[in-house]
């Protein structure tokens, strides 16, 4: 892809085009759409889970629309057999956590996955990375530790500070929130997220 990787752009890198707010909000409804794509459209008889969702396996074209890549690890099931039992590993920072509670995959694992590439796009800071003086997860730092998640907001140069912008990120922030629940049916639906929470 012309551009390369989401994080490349969102962590600076190089001559990687700098990503205002609403460019932001096209990437994260490309994807969303690809997953919802992935999840209940691709097949009649059978749904699909990635499950190594993460900022580098978006890739941004000629125009920066994003695509989902690398499906090395994904799955084909049926919705009776989900979740399923699996030794596959996602990667630190984007992996679920009840992936690690019993080893079950499903495609709210991929939801989990999603929302923690949204706080990546409203940051700018890495999945896993040190926080807060700790090394942390972006998805528990966010959960634990609001005040130091929206100052980093704050830092976050190329958002824009306008109130419309920042009521935008309020909203995204609440969703990737409900997307990184700990409880899987706590998460909403691709399609949810698609048909609802993105008004551009």
């Amino acid at each position: 892809m012309a551009h390369g990787a989401l994080s490349k752009h969102l962590r600076k890198e190089g001559k990687a085009e700098r990503l205002d707010w609403s460019r932001r909000l096209v990437i994260a409804l490309d994807v969303a759409r690809g997953l919802e794509y992935l999840h209940t459209l691709a097949s009649q008889s059978q749904i699909y889970i990635h499950p190594d969702v993460k900022s580098s396996n978006v890739l941004l074209g000629e125009d920066l629309r994003a695509k989902i890549g690398d499906f090395g690890f994904a799955w084909a099931t049926t919705e009776d057999r989900e979740p399923i039992d699996t030794k596959c590993v996602g990667t630190p920072g984007y992996t679920a956590p009840e992936y690690f509670d019993g080893l079950k995959l499903s495609r709210k694992a991929d939801v989990y996955s999603f929302g923690v590439i949204l706080l990546e796009l409203i940051t700018g800071k890495k999945a896993f990375e040190y926080m807060s003086r700790s090394q942390d997860y972006i998805a528990i730092w966010f959960e634990k530790k609001k005040d130091d998640f929206w100052k980093a907001v704050e830092e976050e140069e190329d958002i824009g500070t306008d109130y419309e912008t920042q009521q935008s990120v309020q909203e995204v922030a609440e969703l990737a929130g409900s997307c990184c629940a700990k409880e899987p049916e706590r998460r909403p639906e691709m399609s949810q997220i698609v048909r609802g929470s993105f008004h551009l």
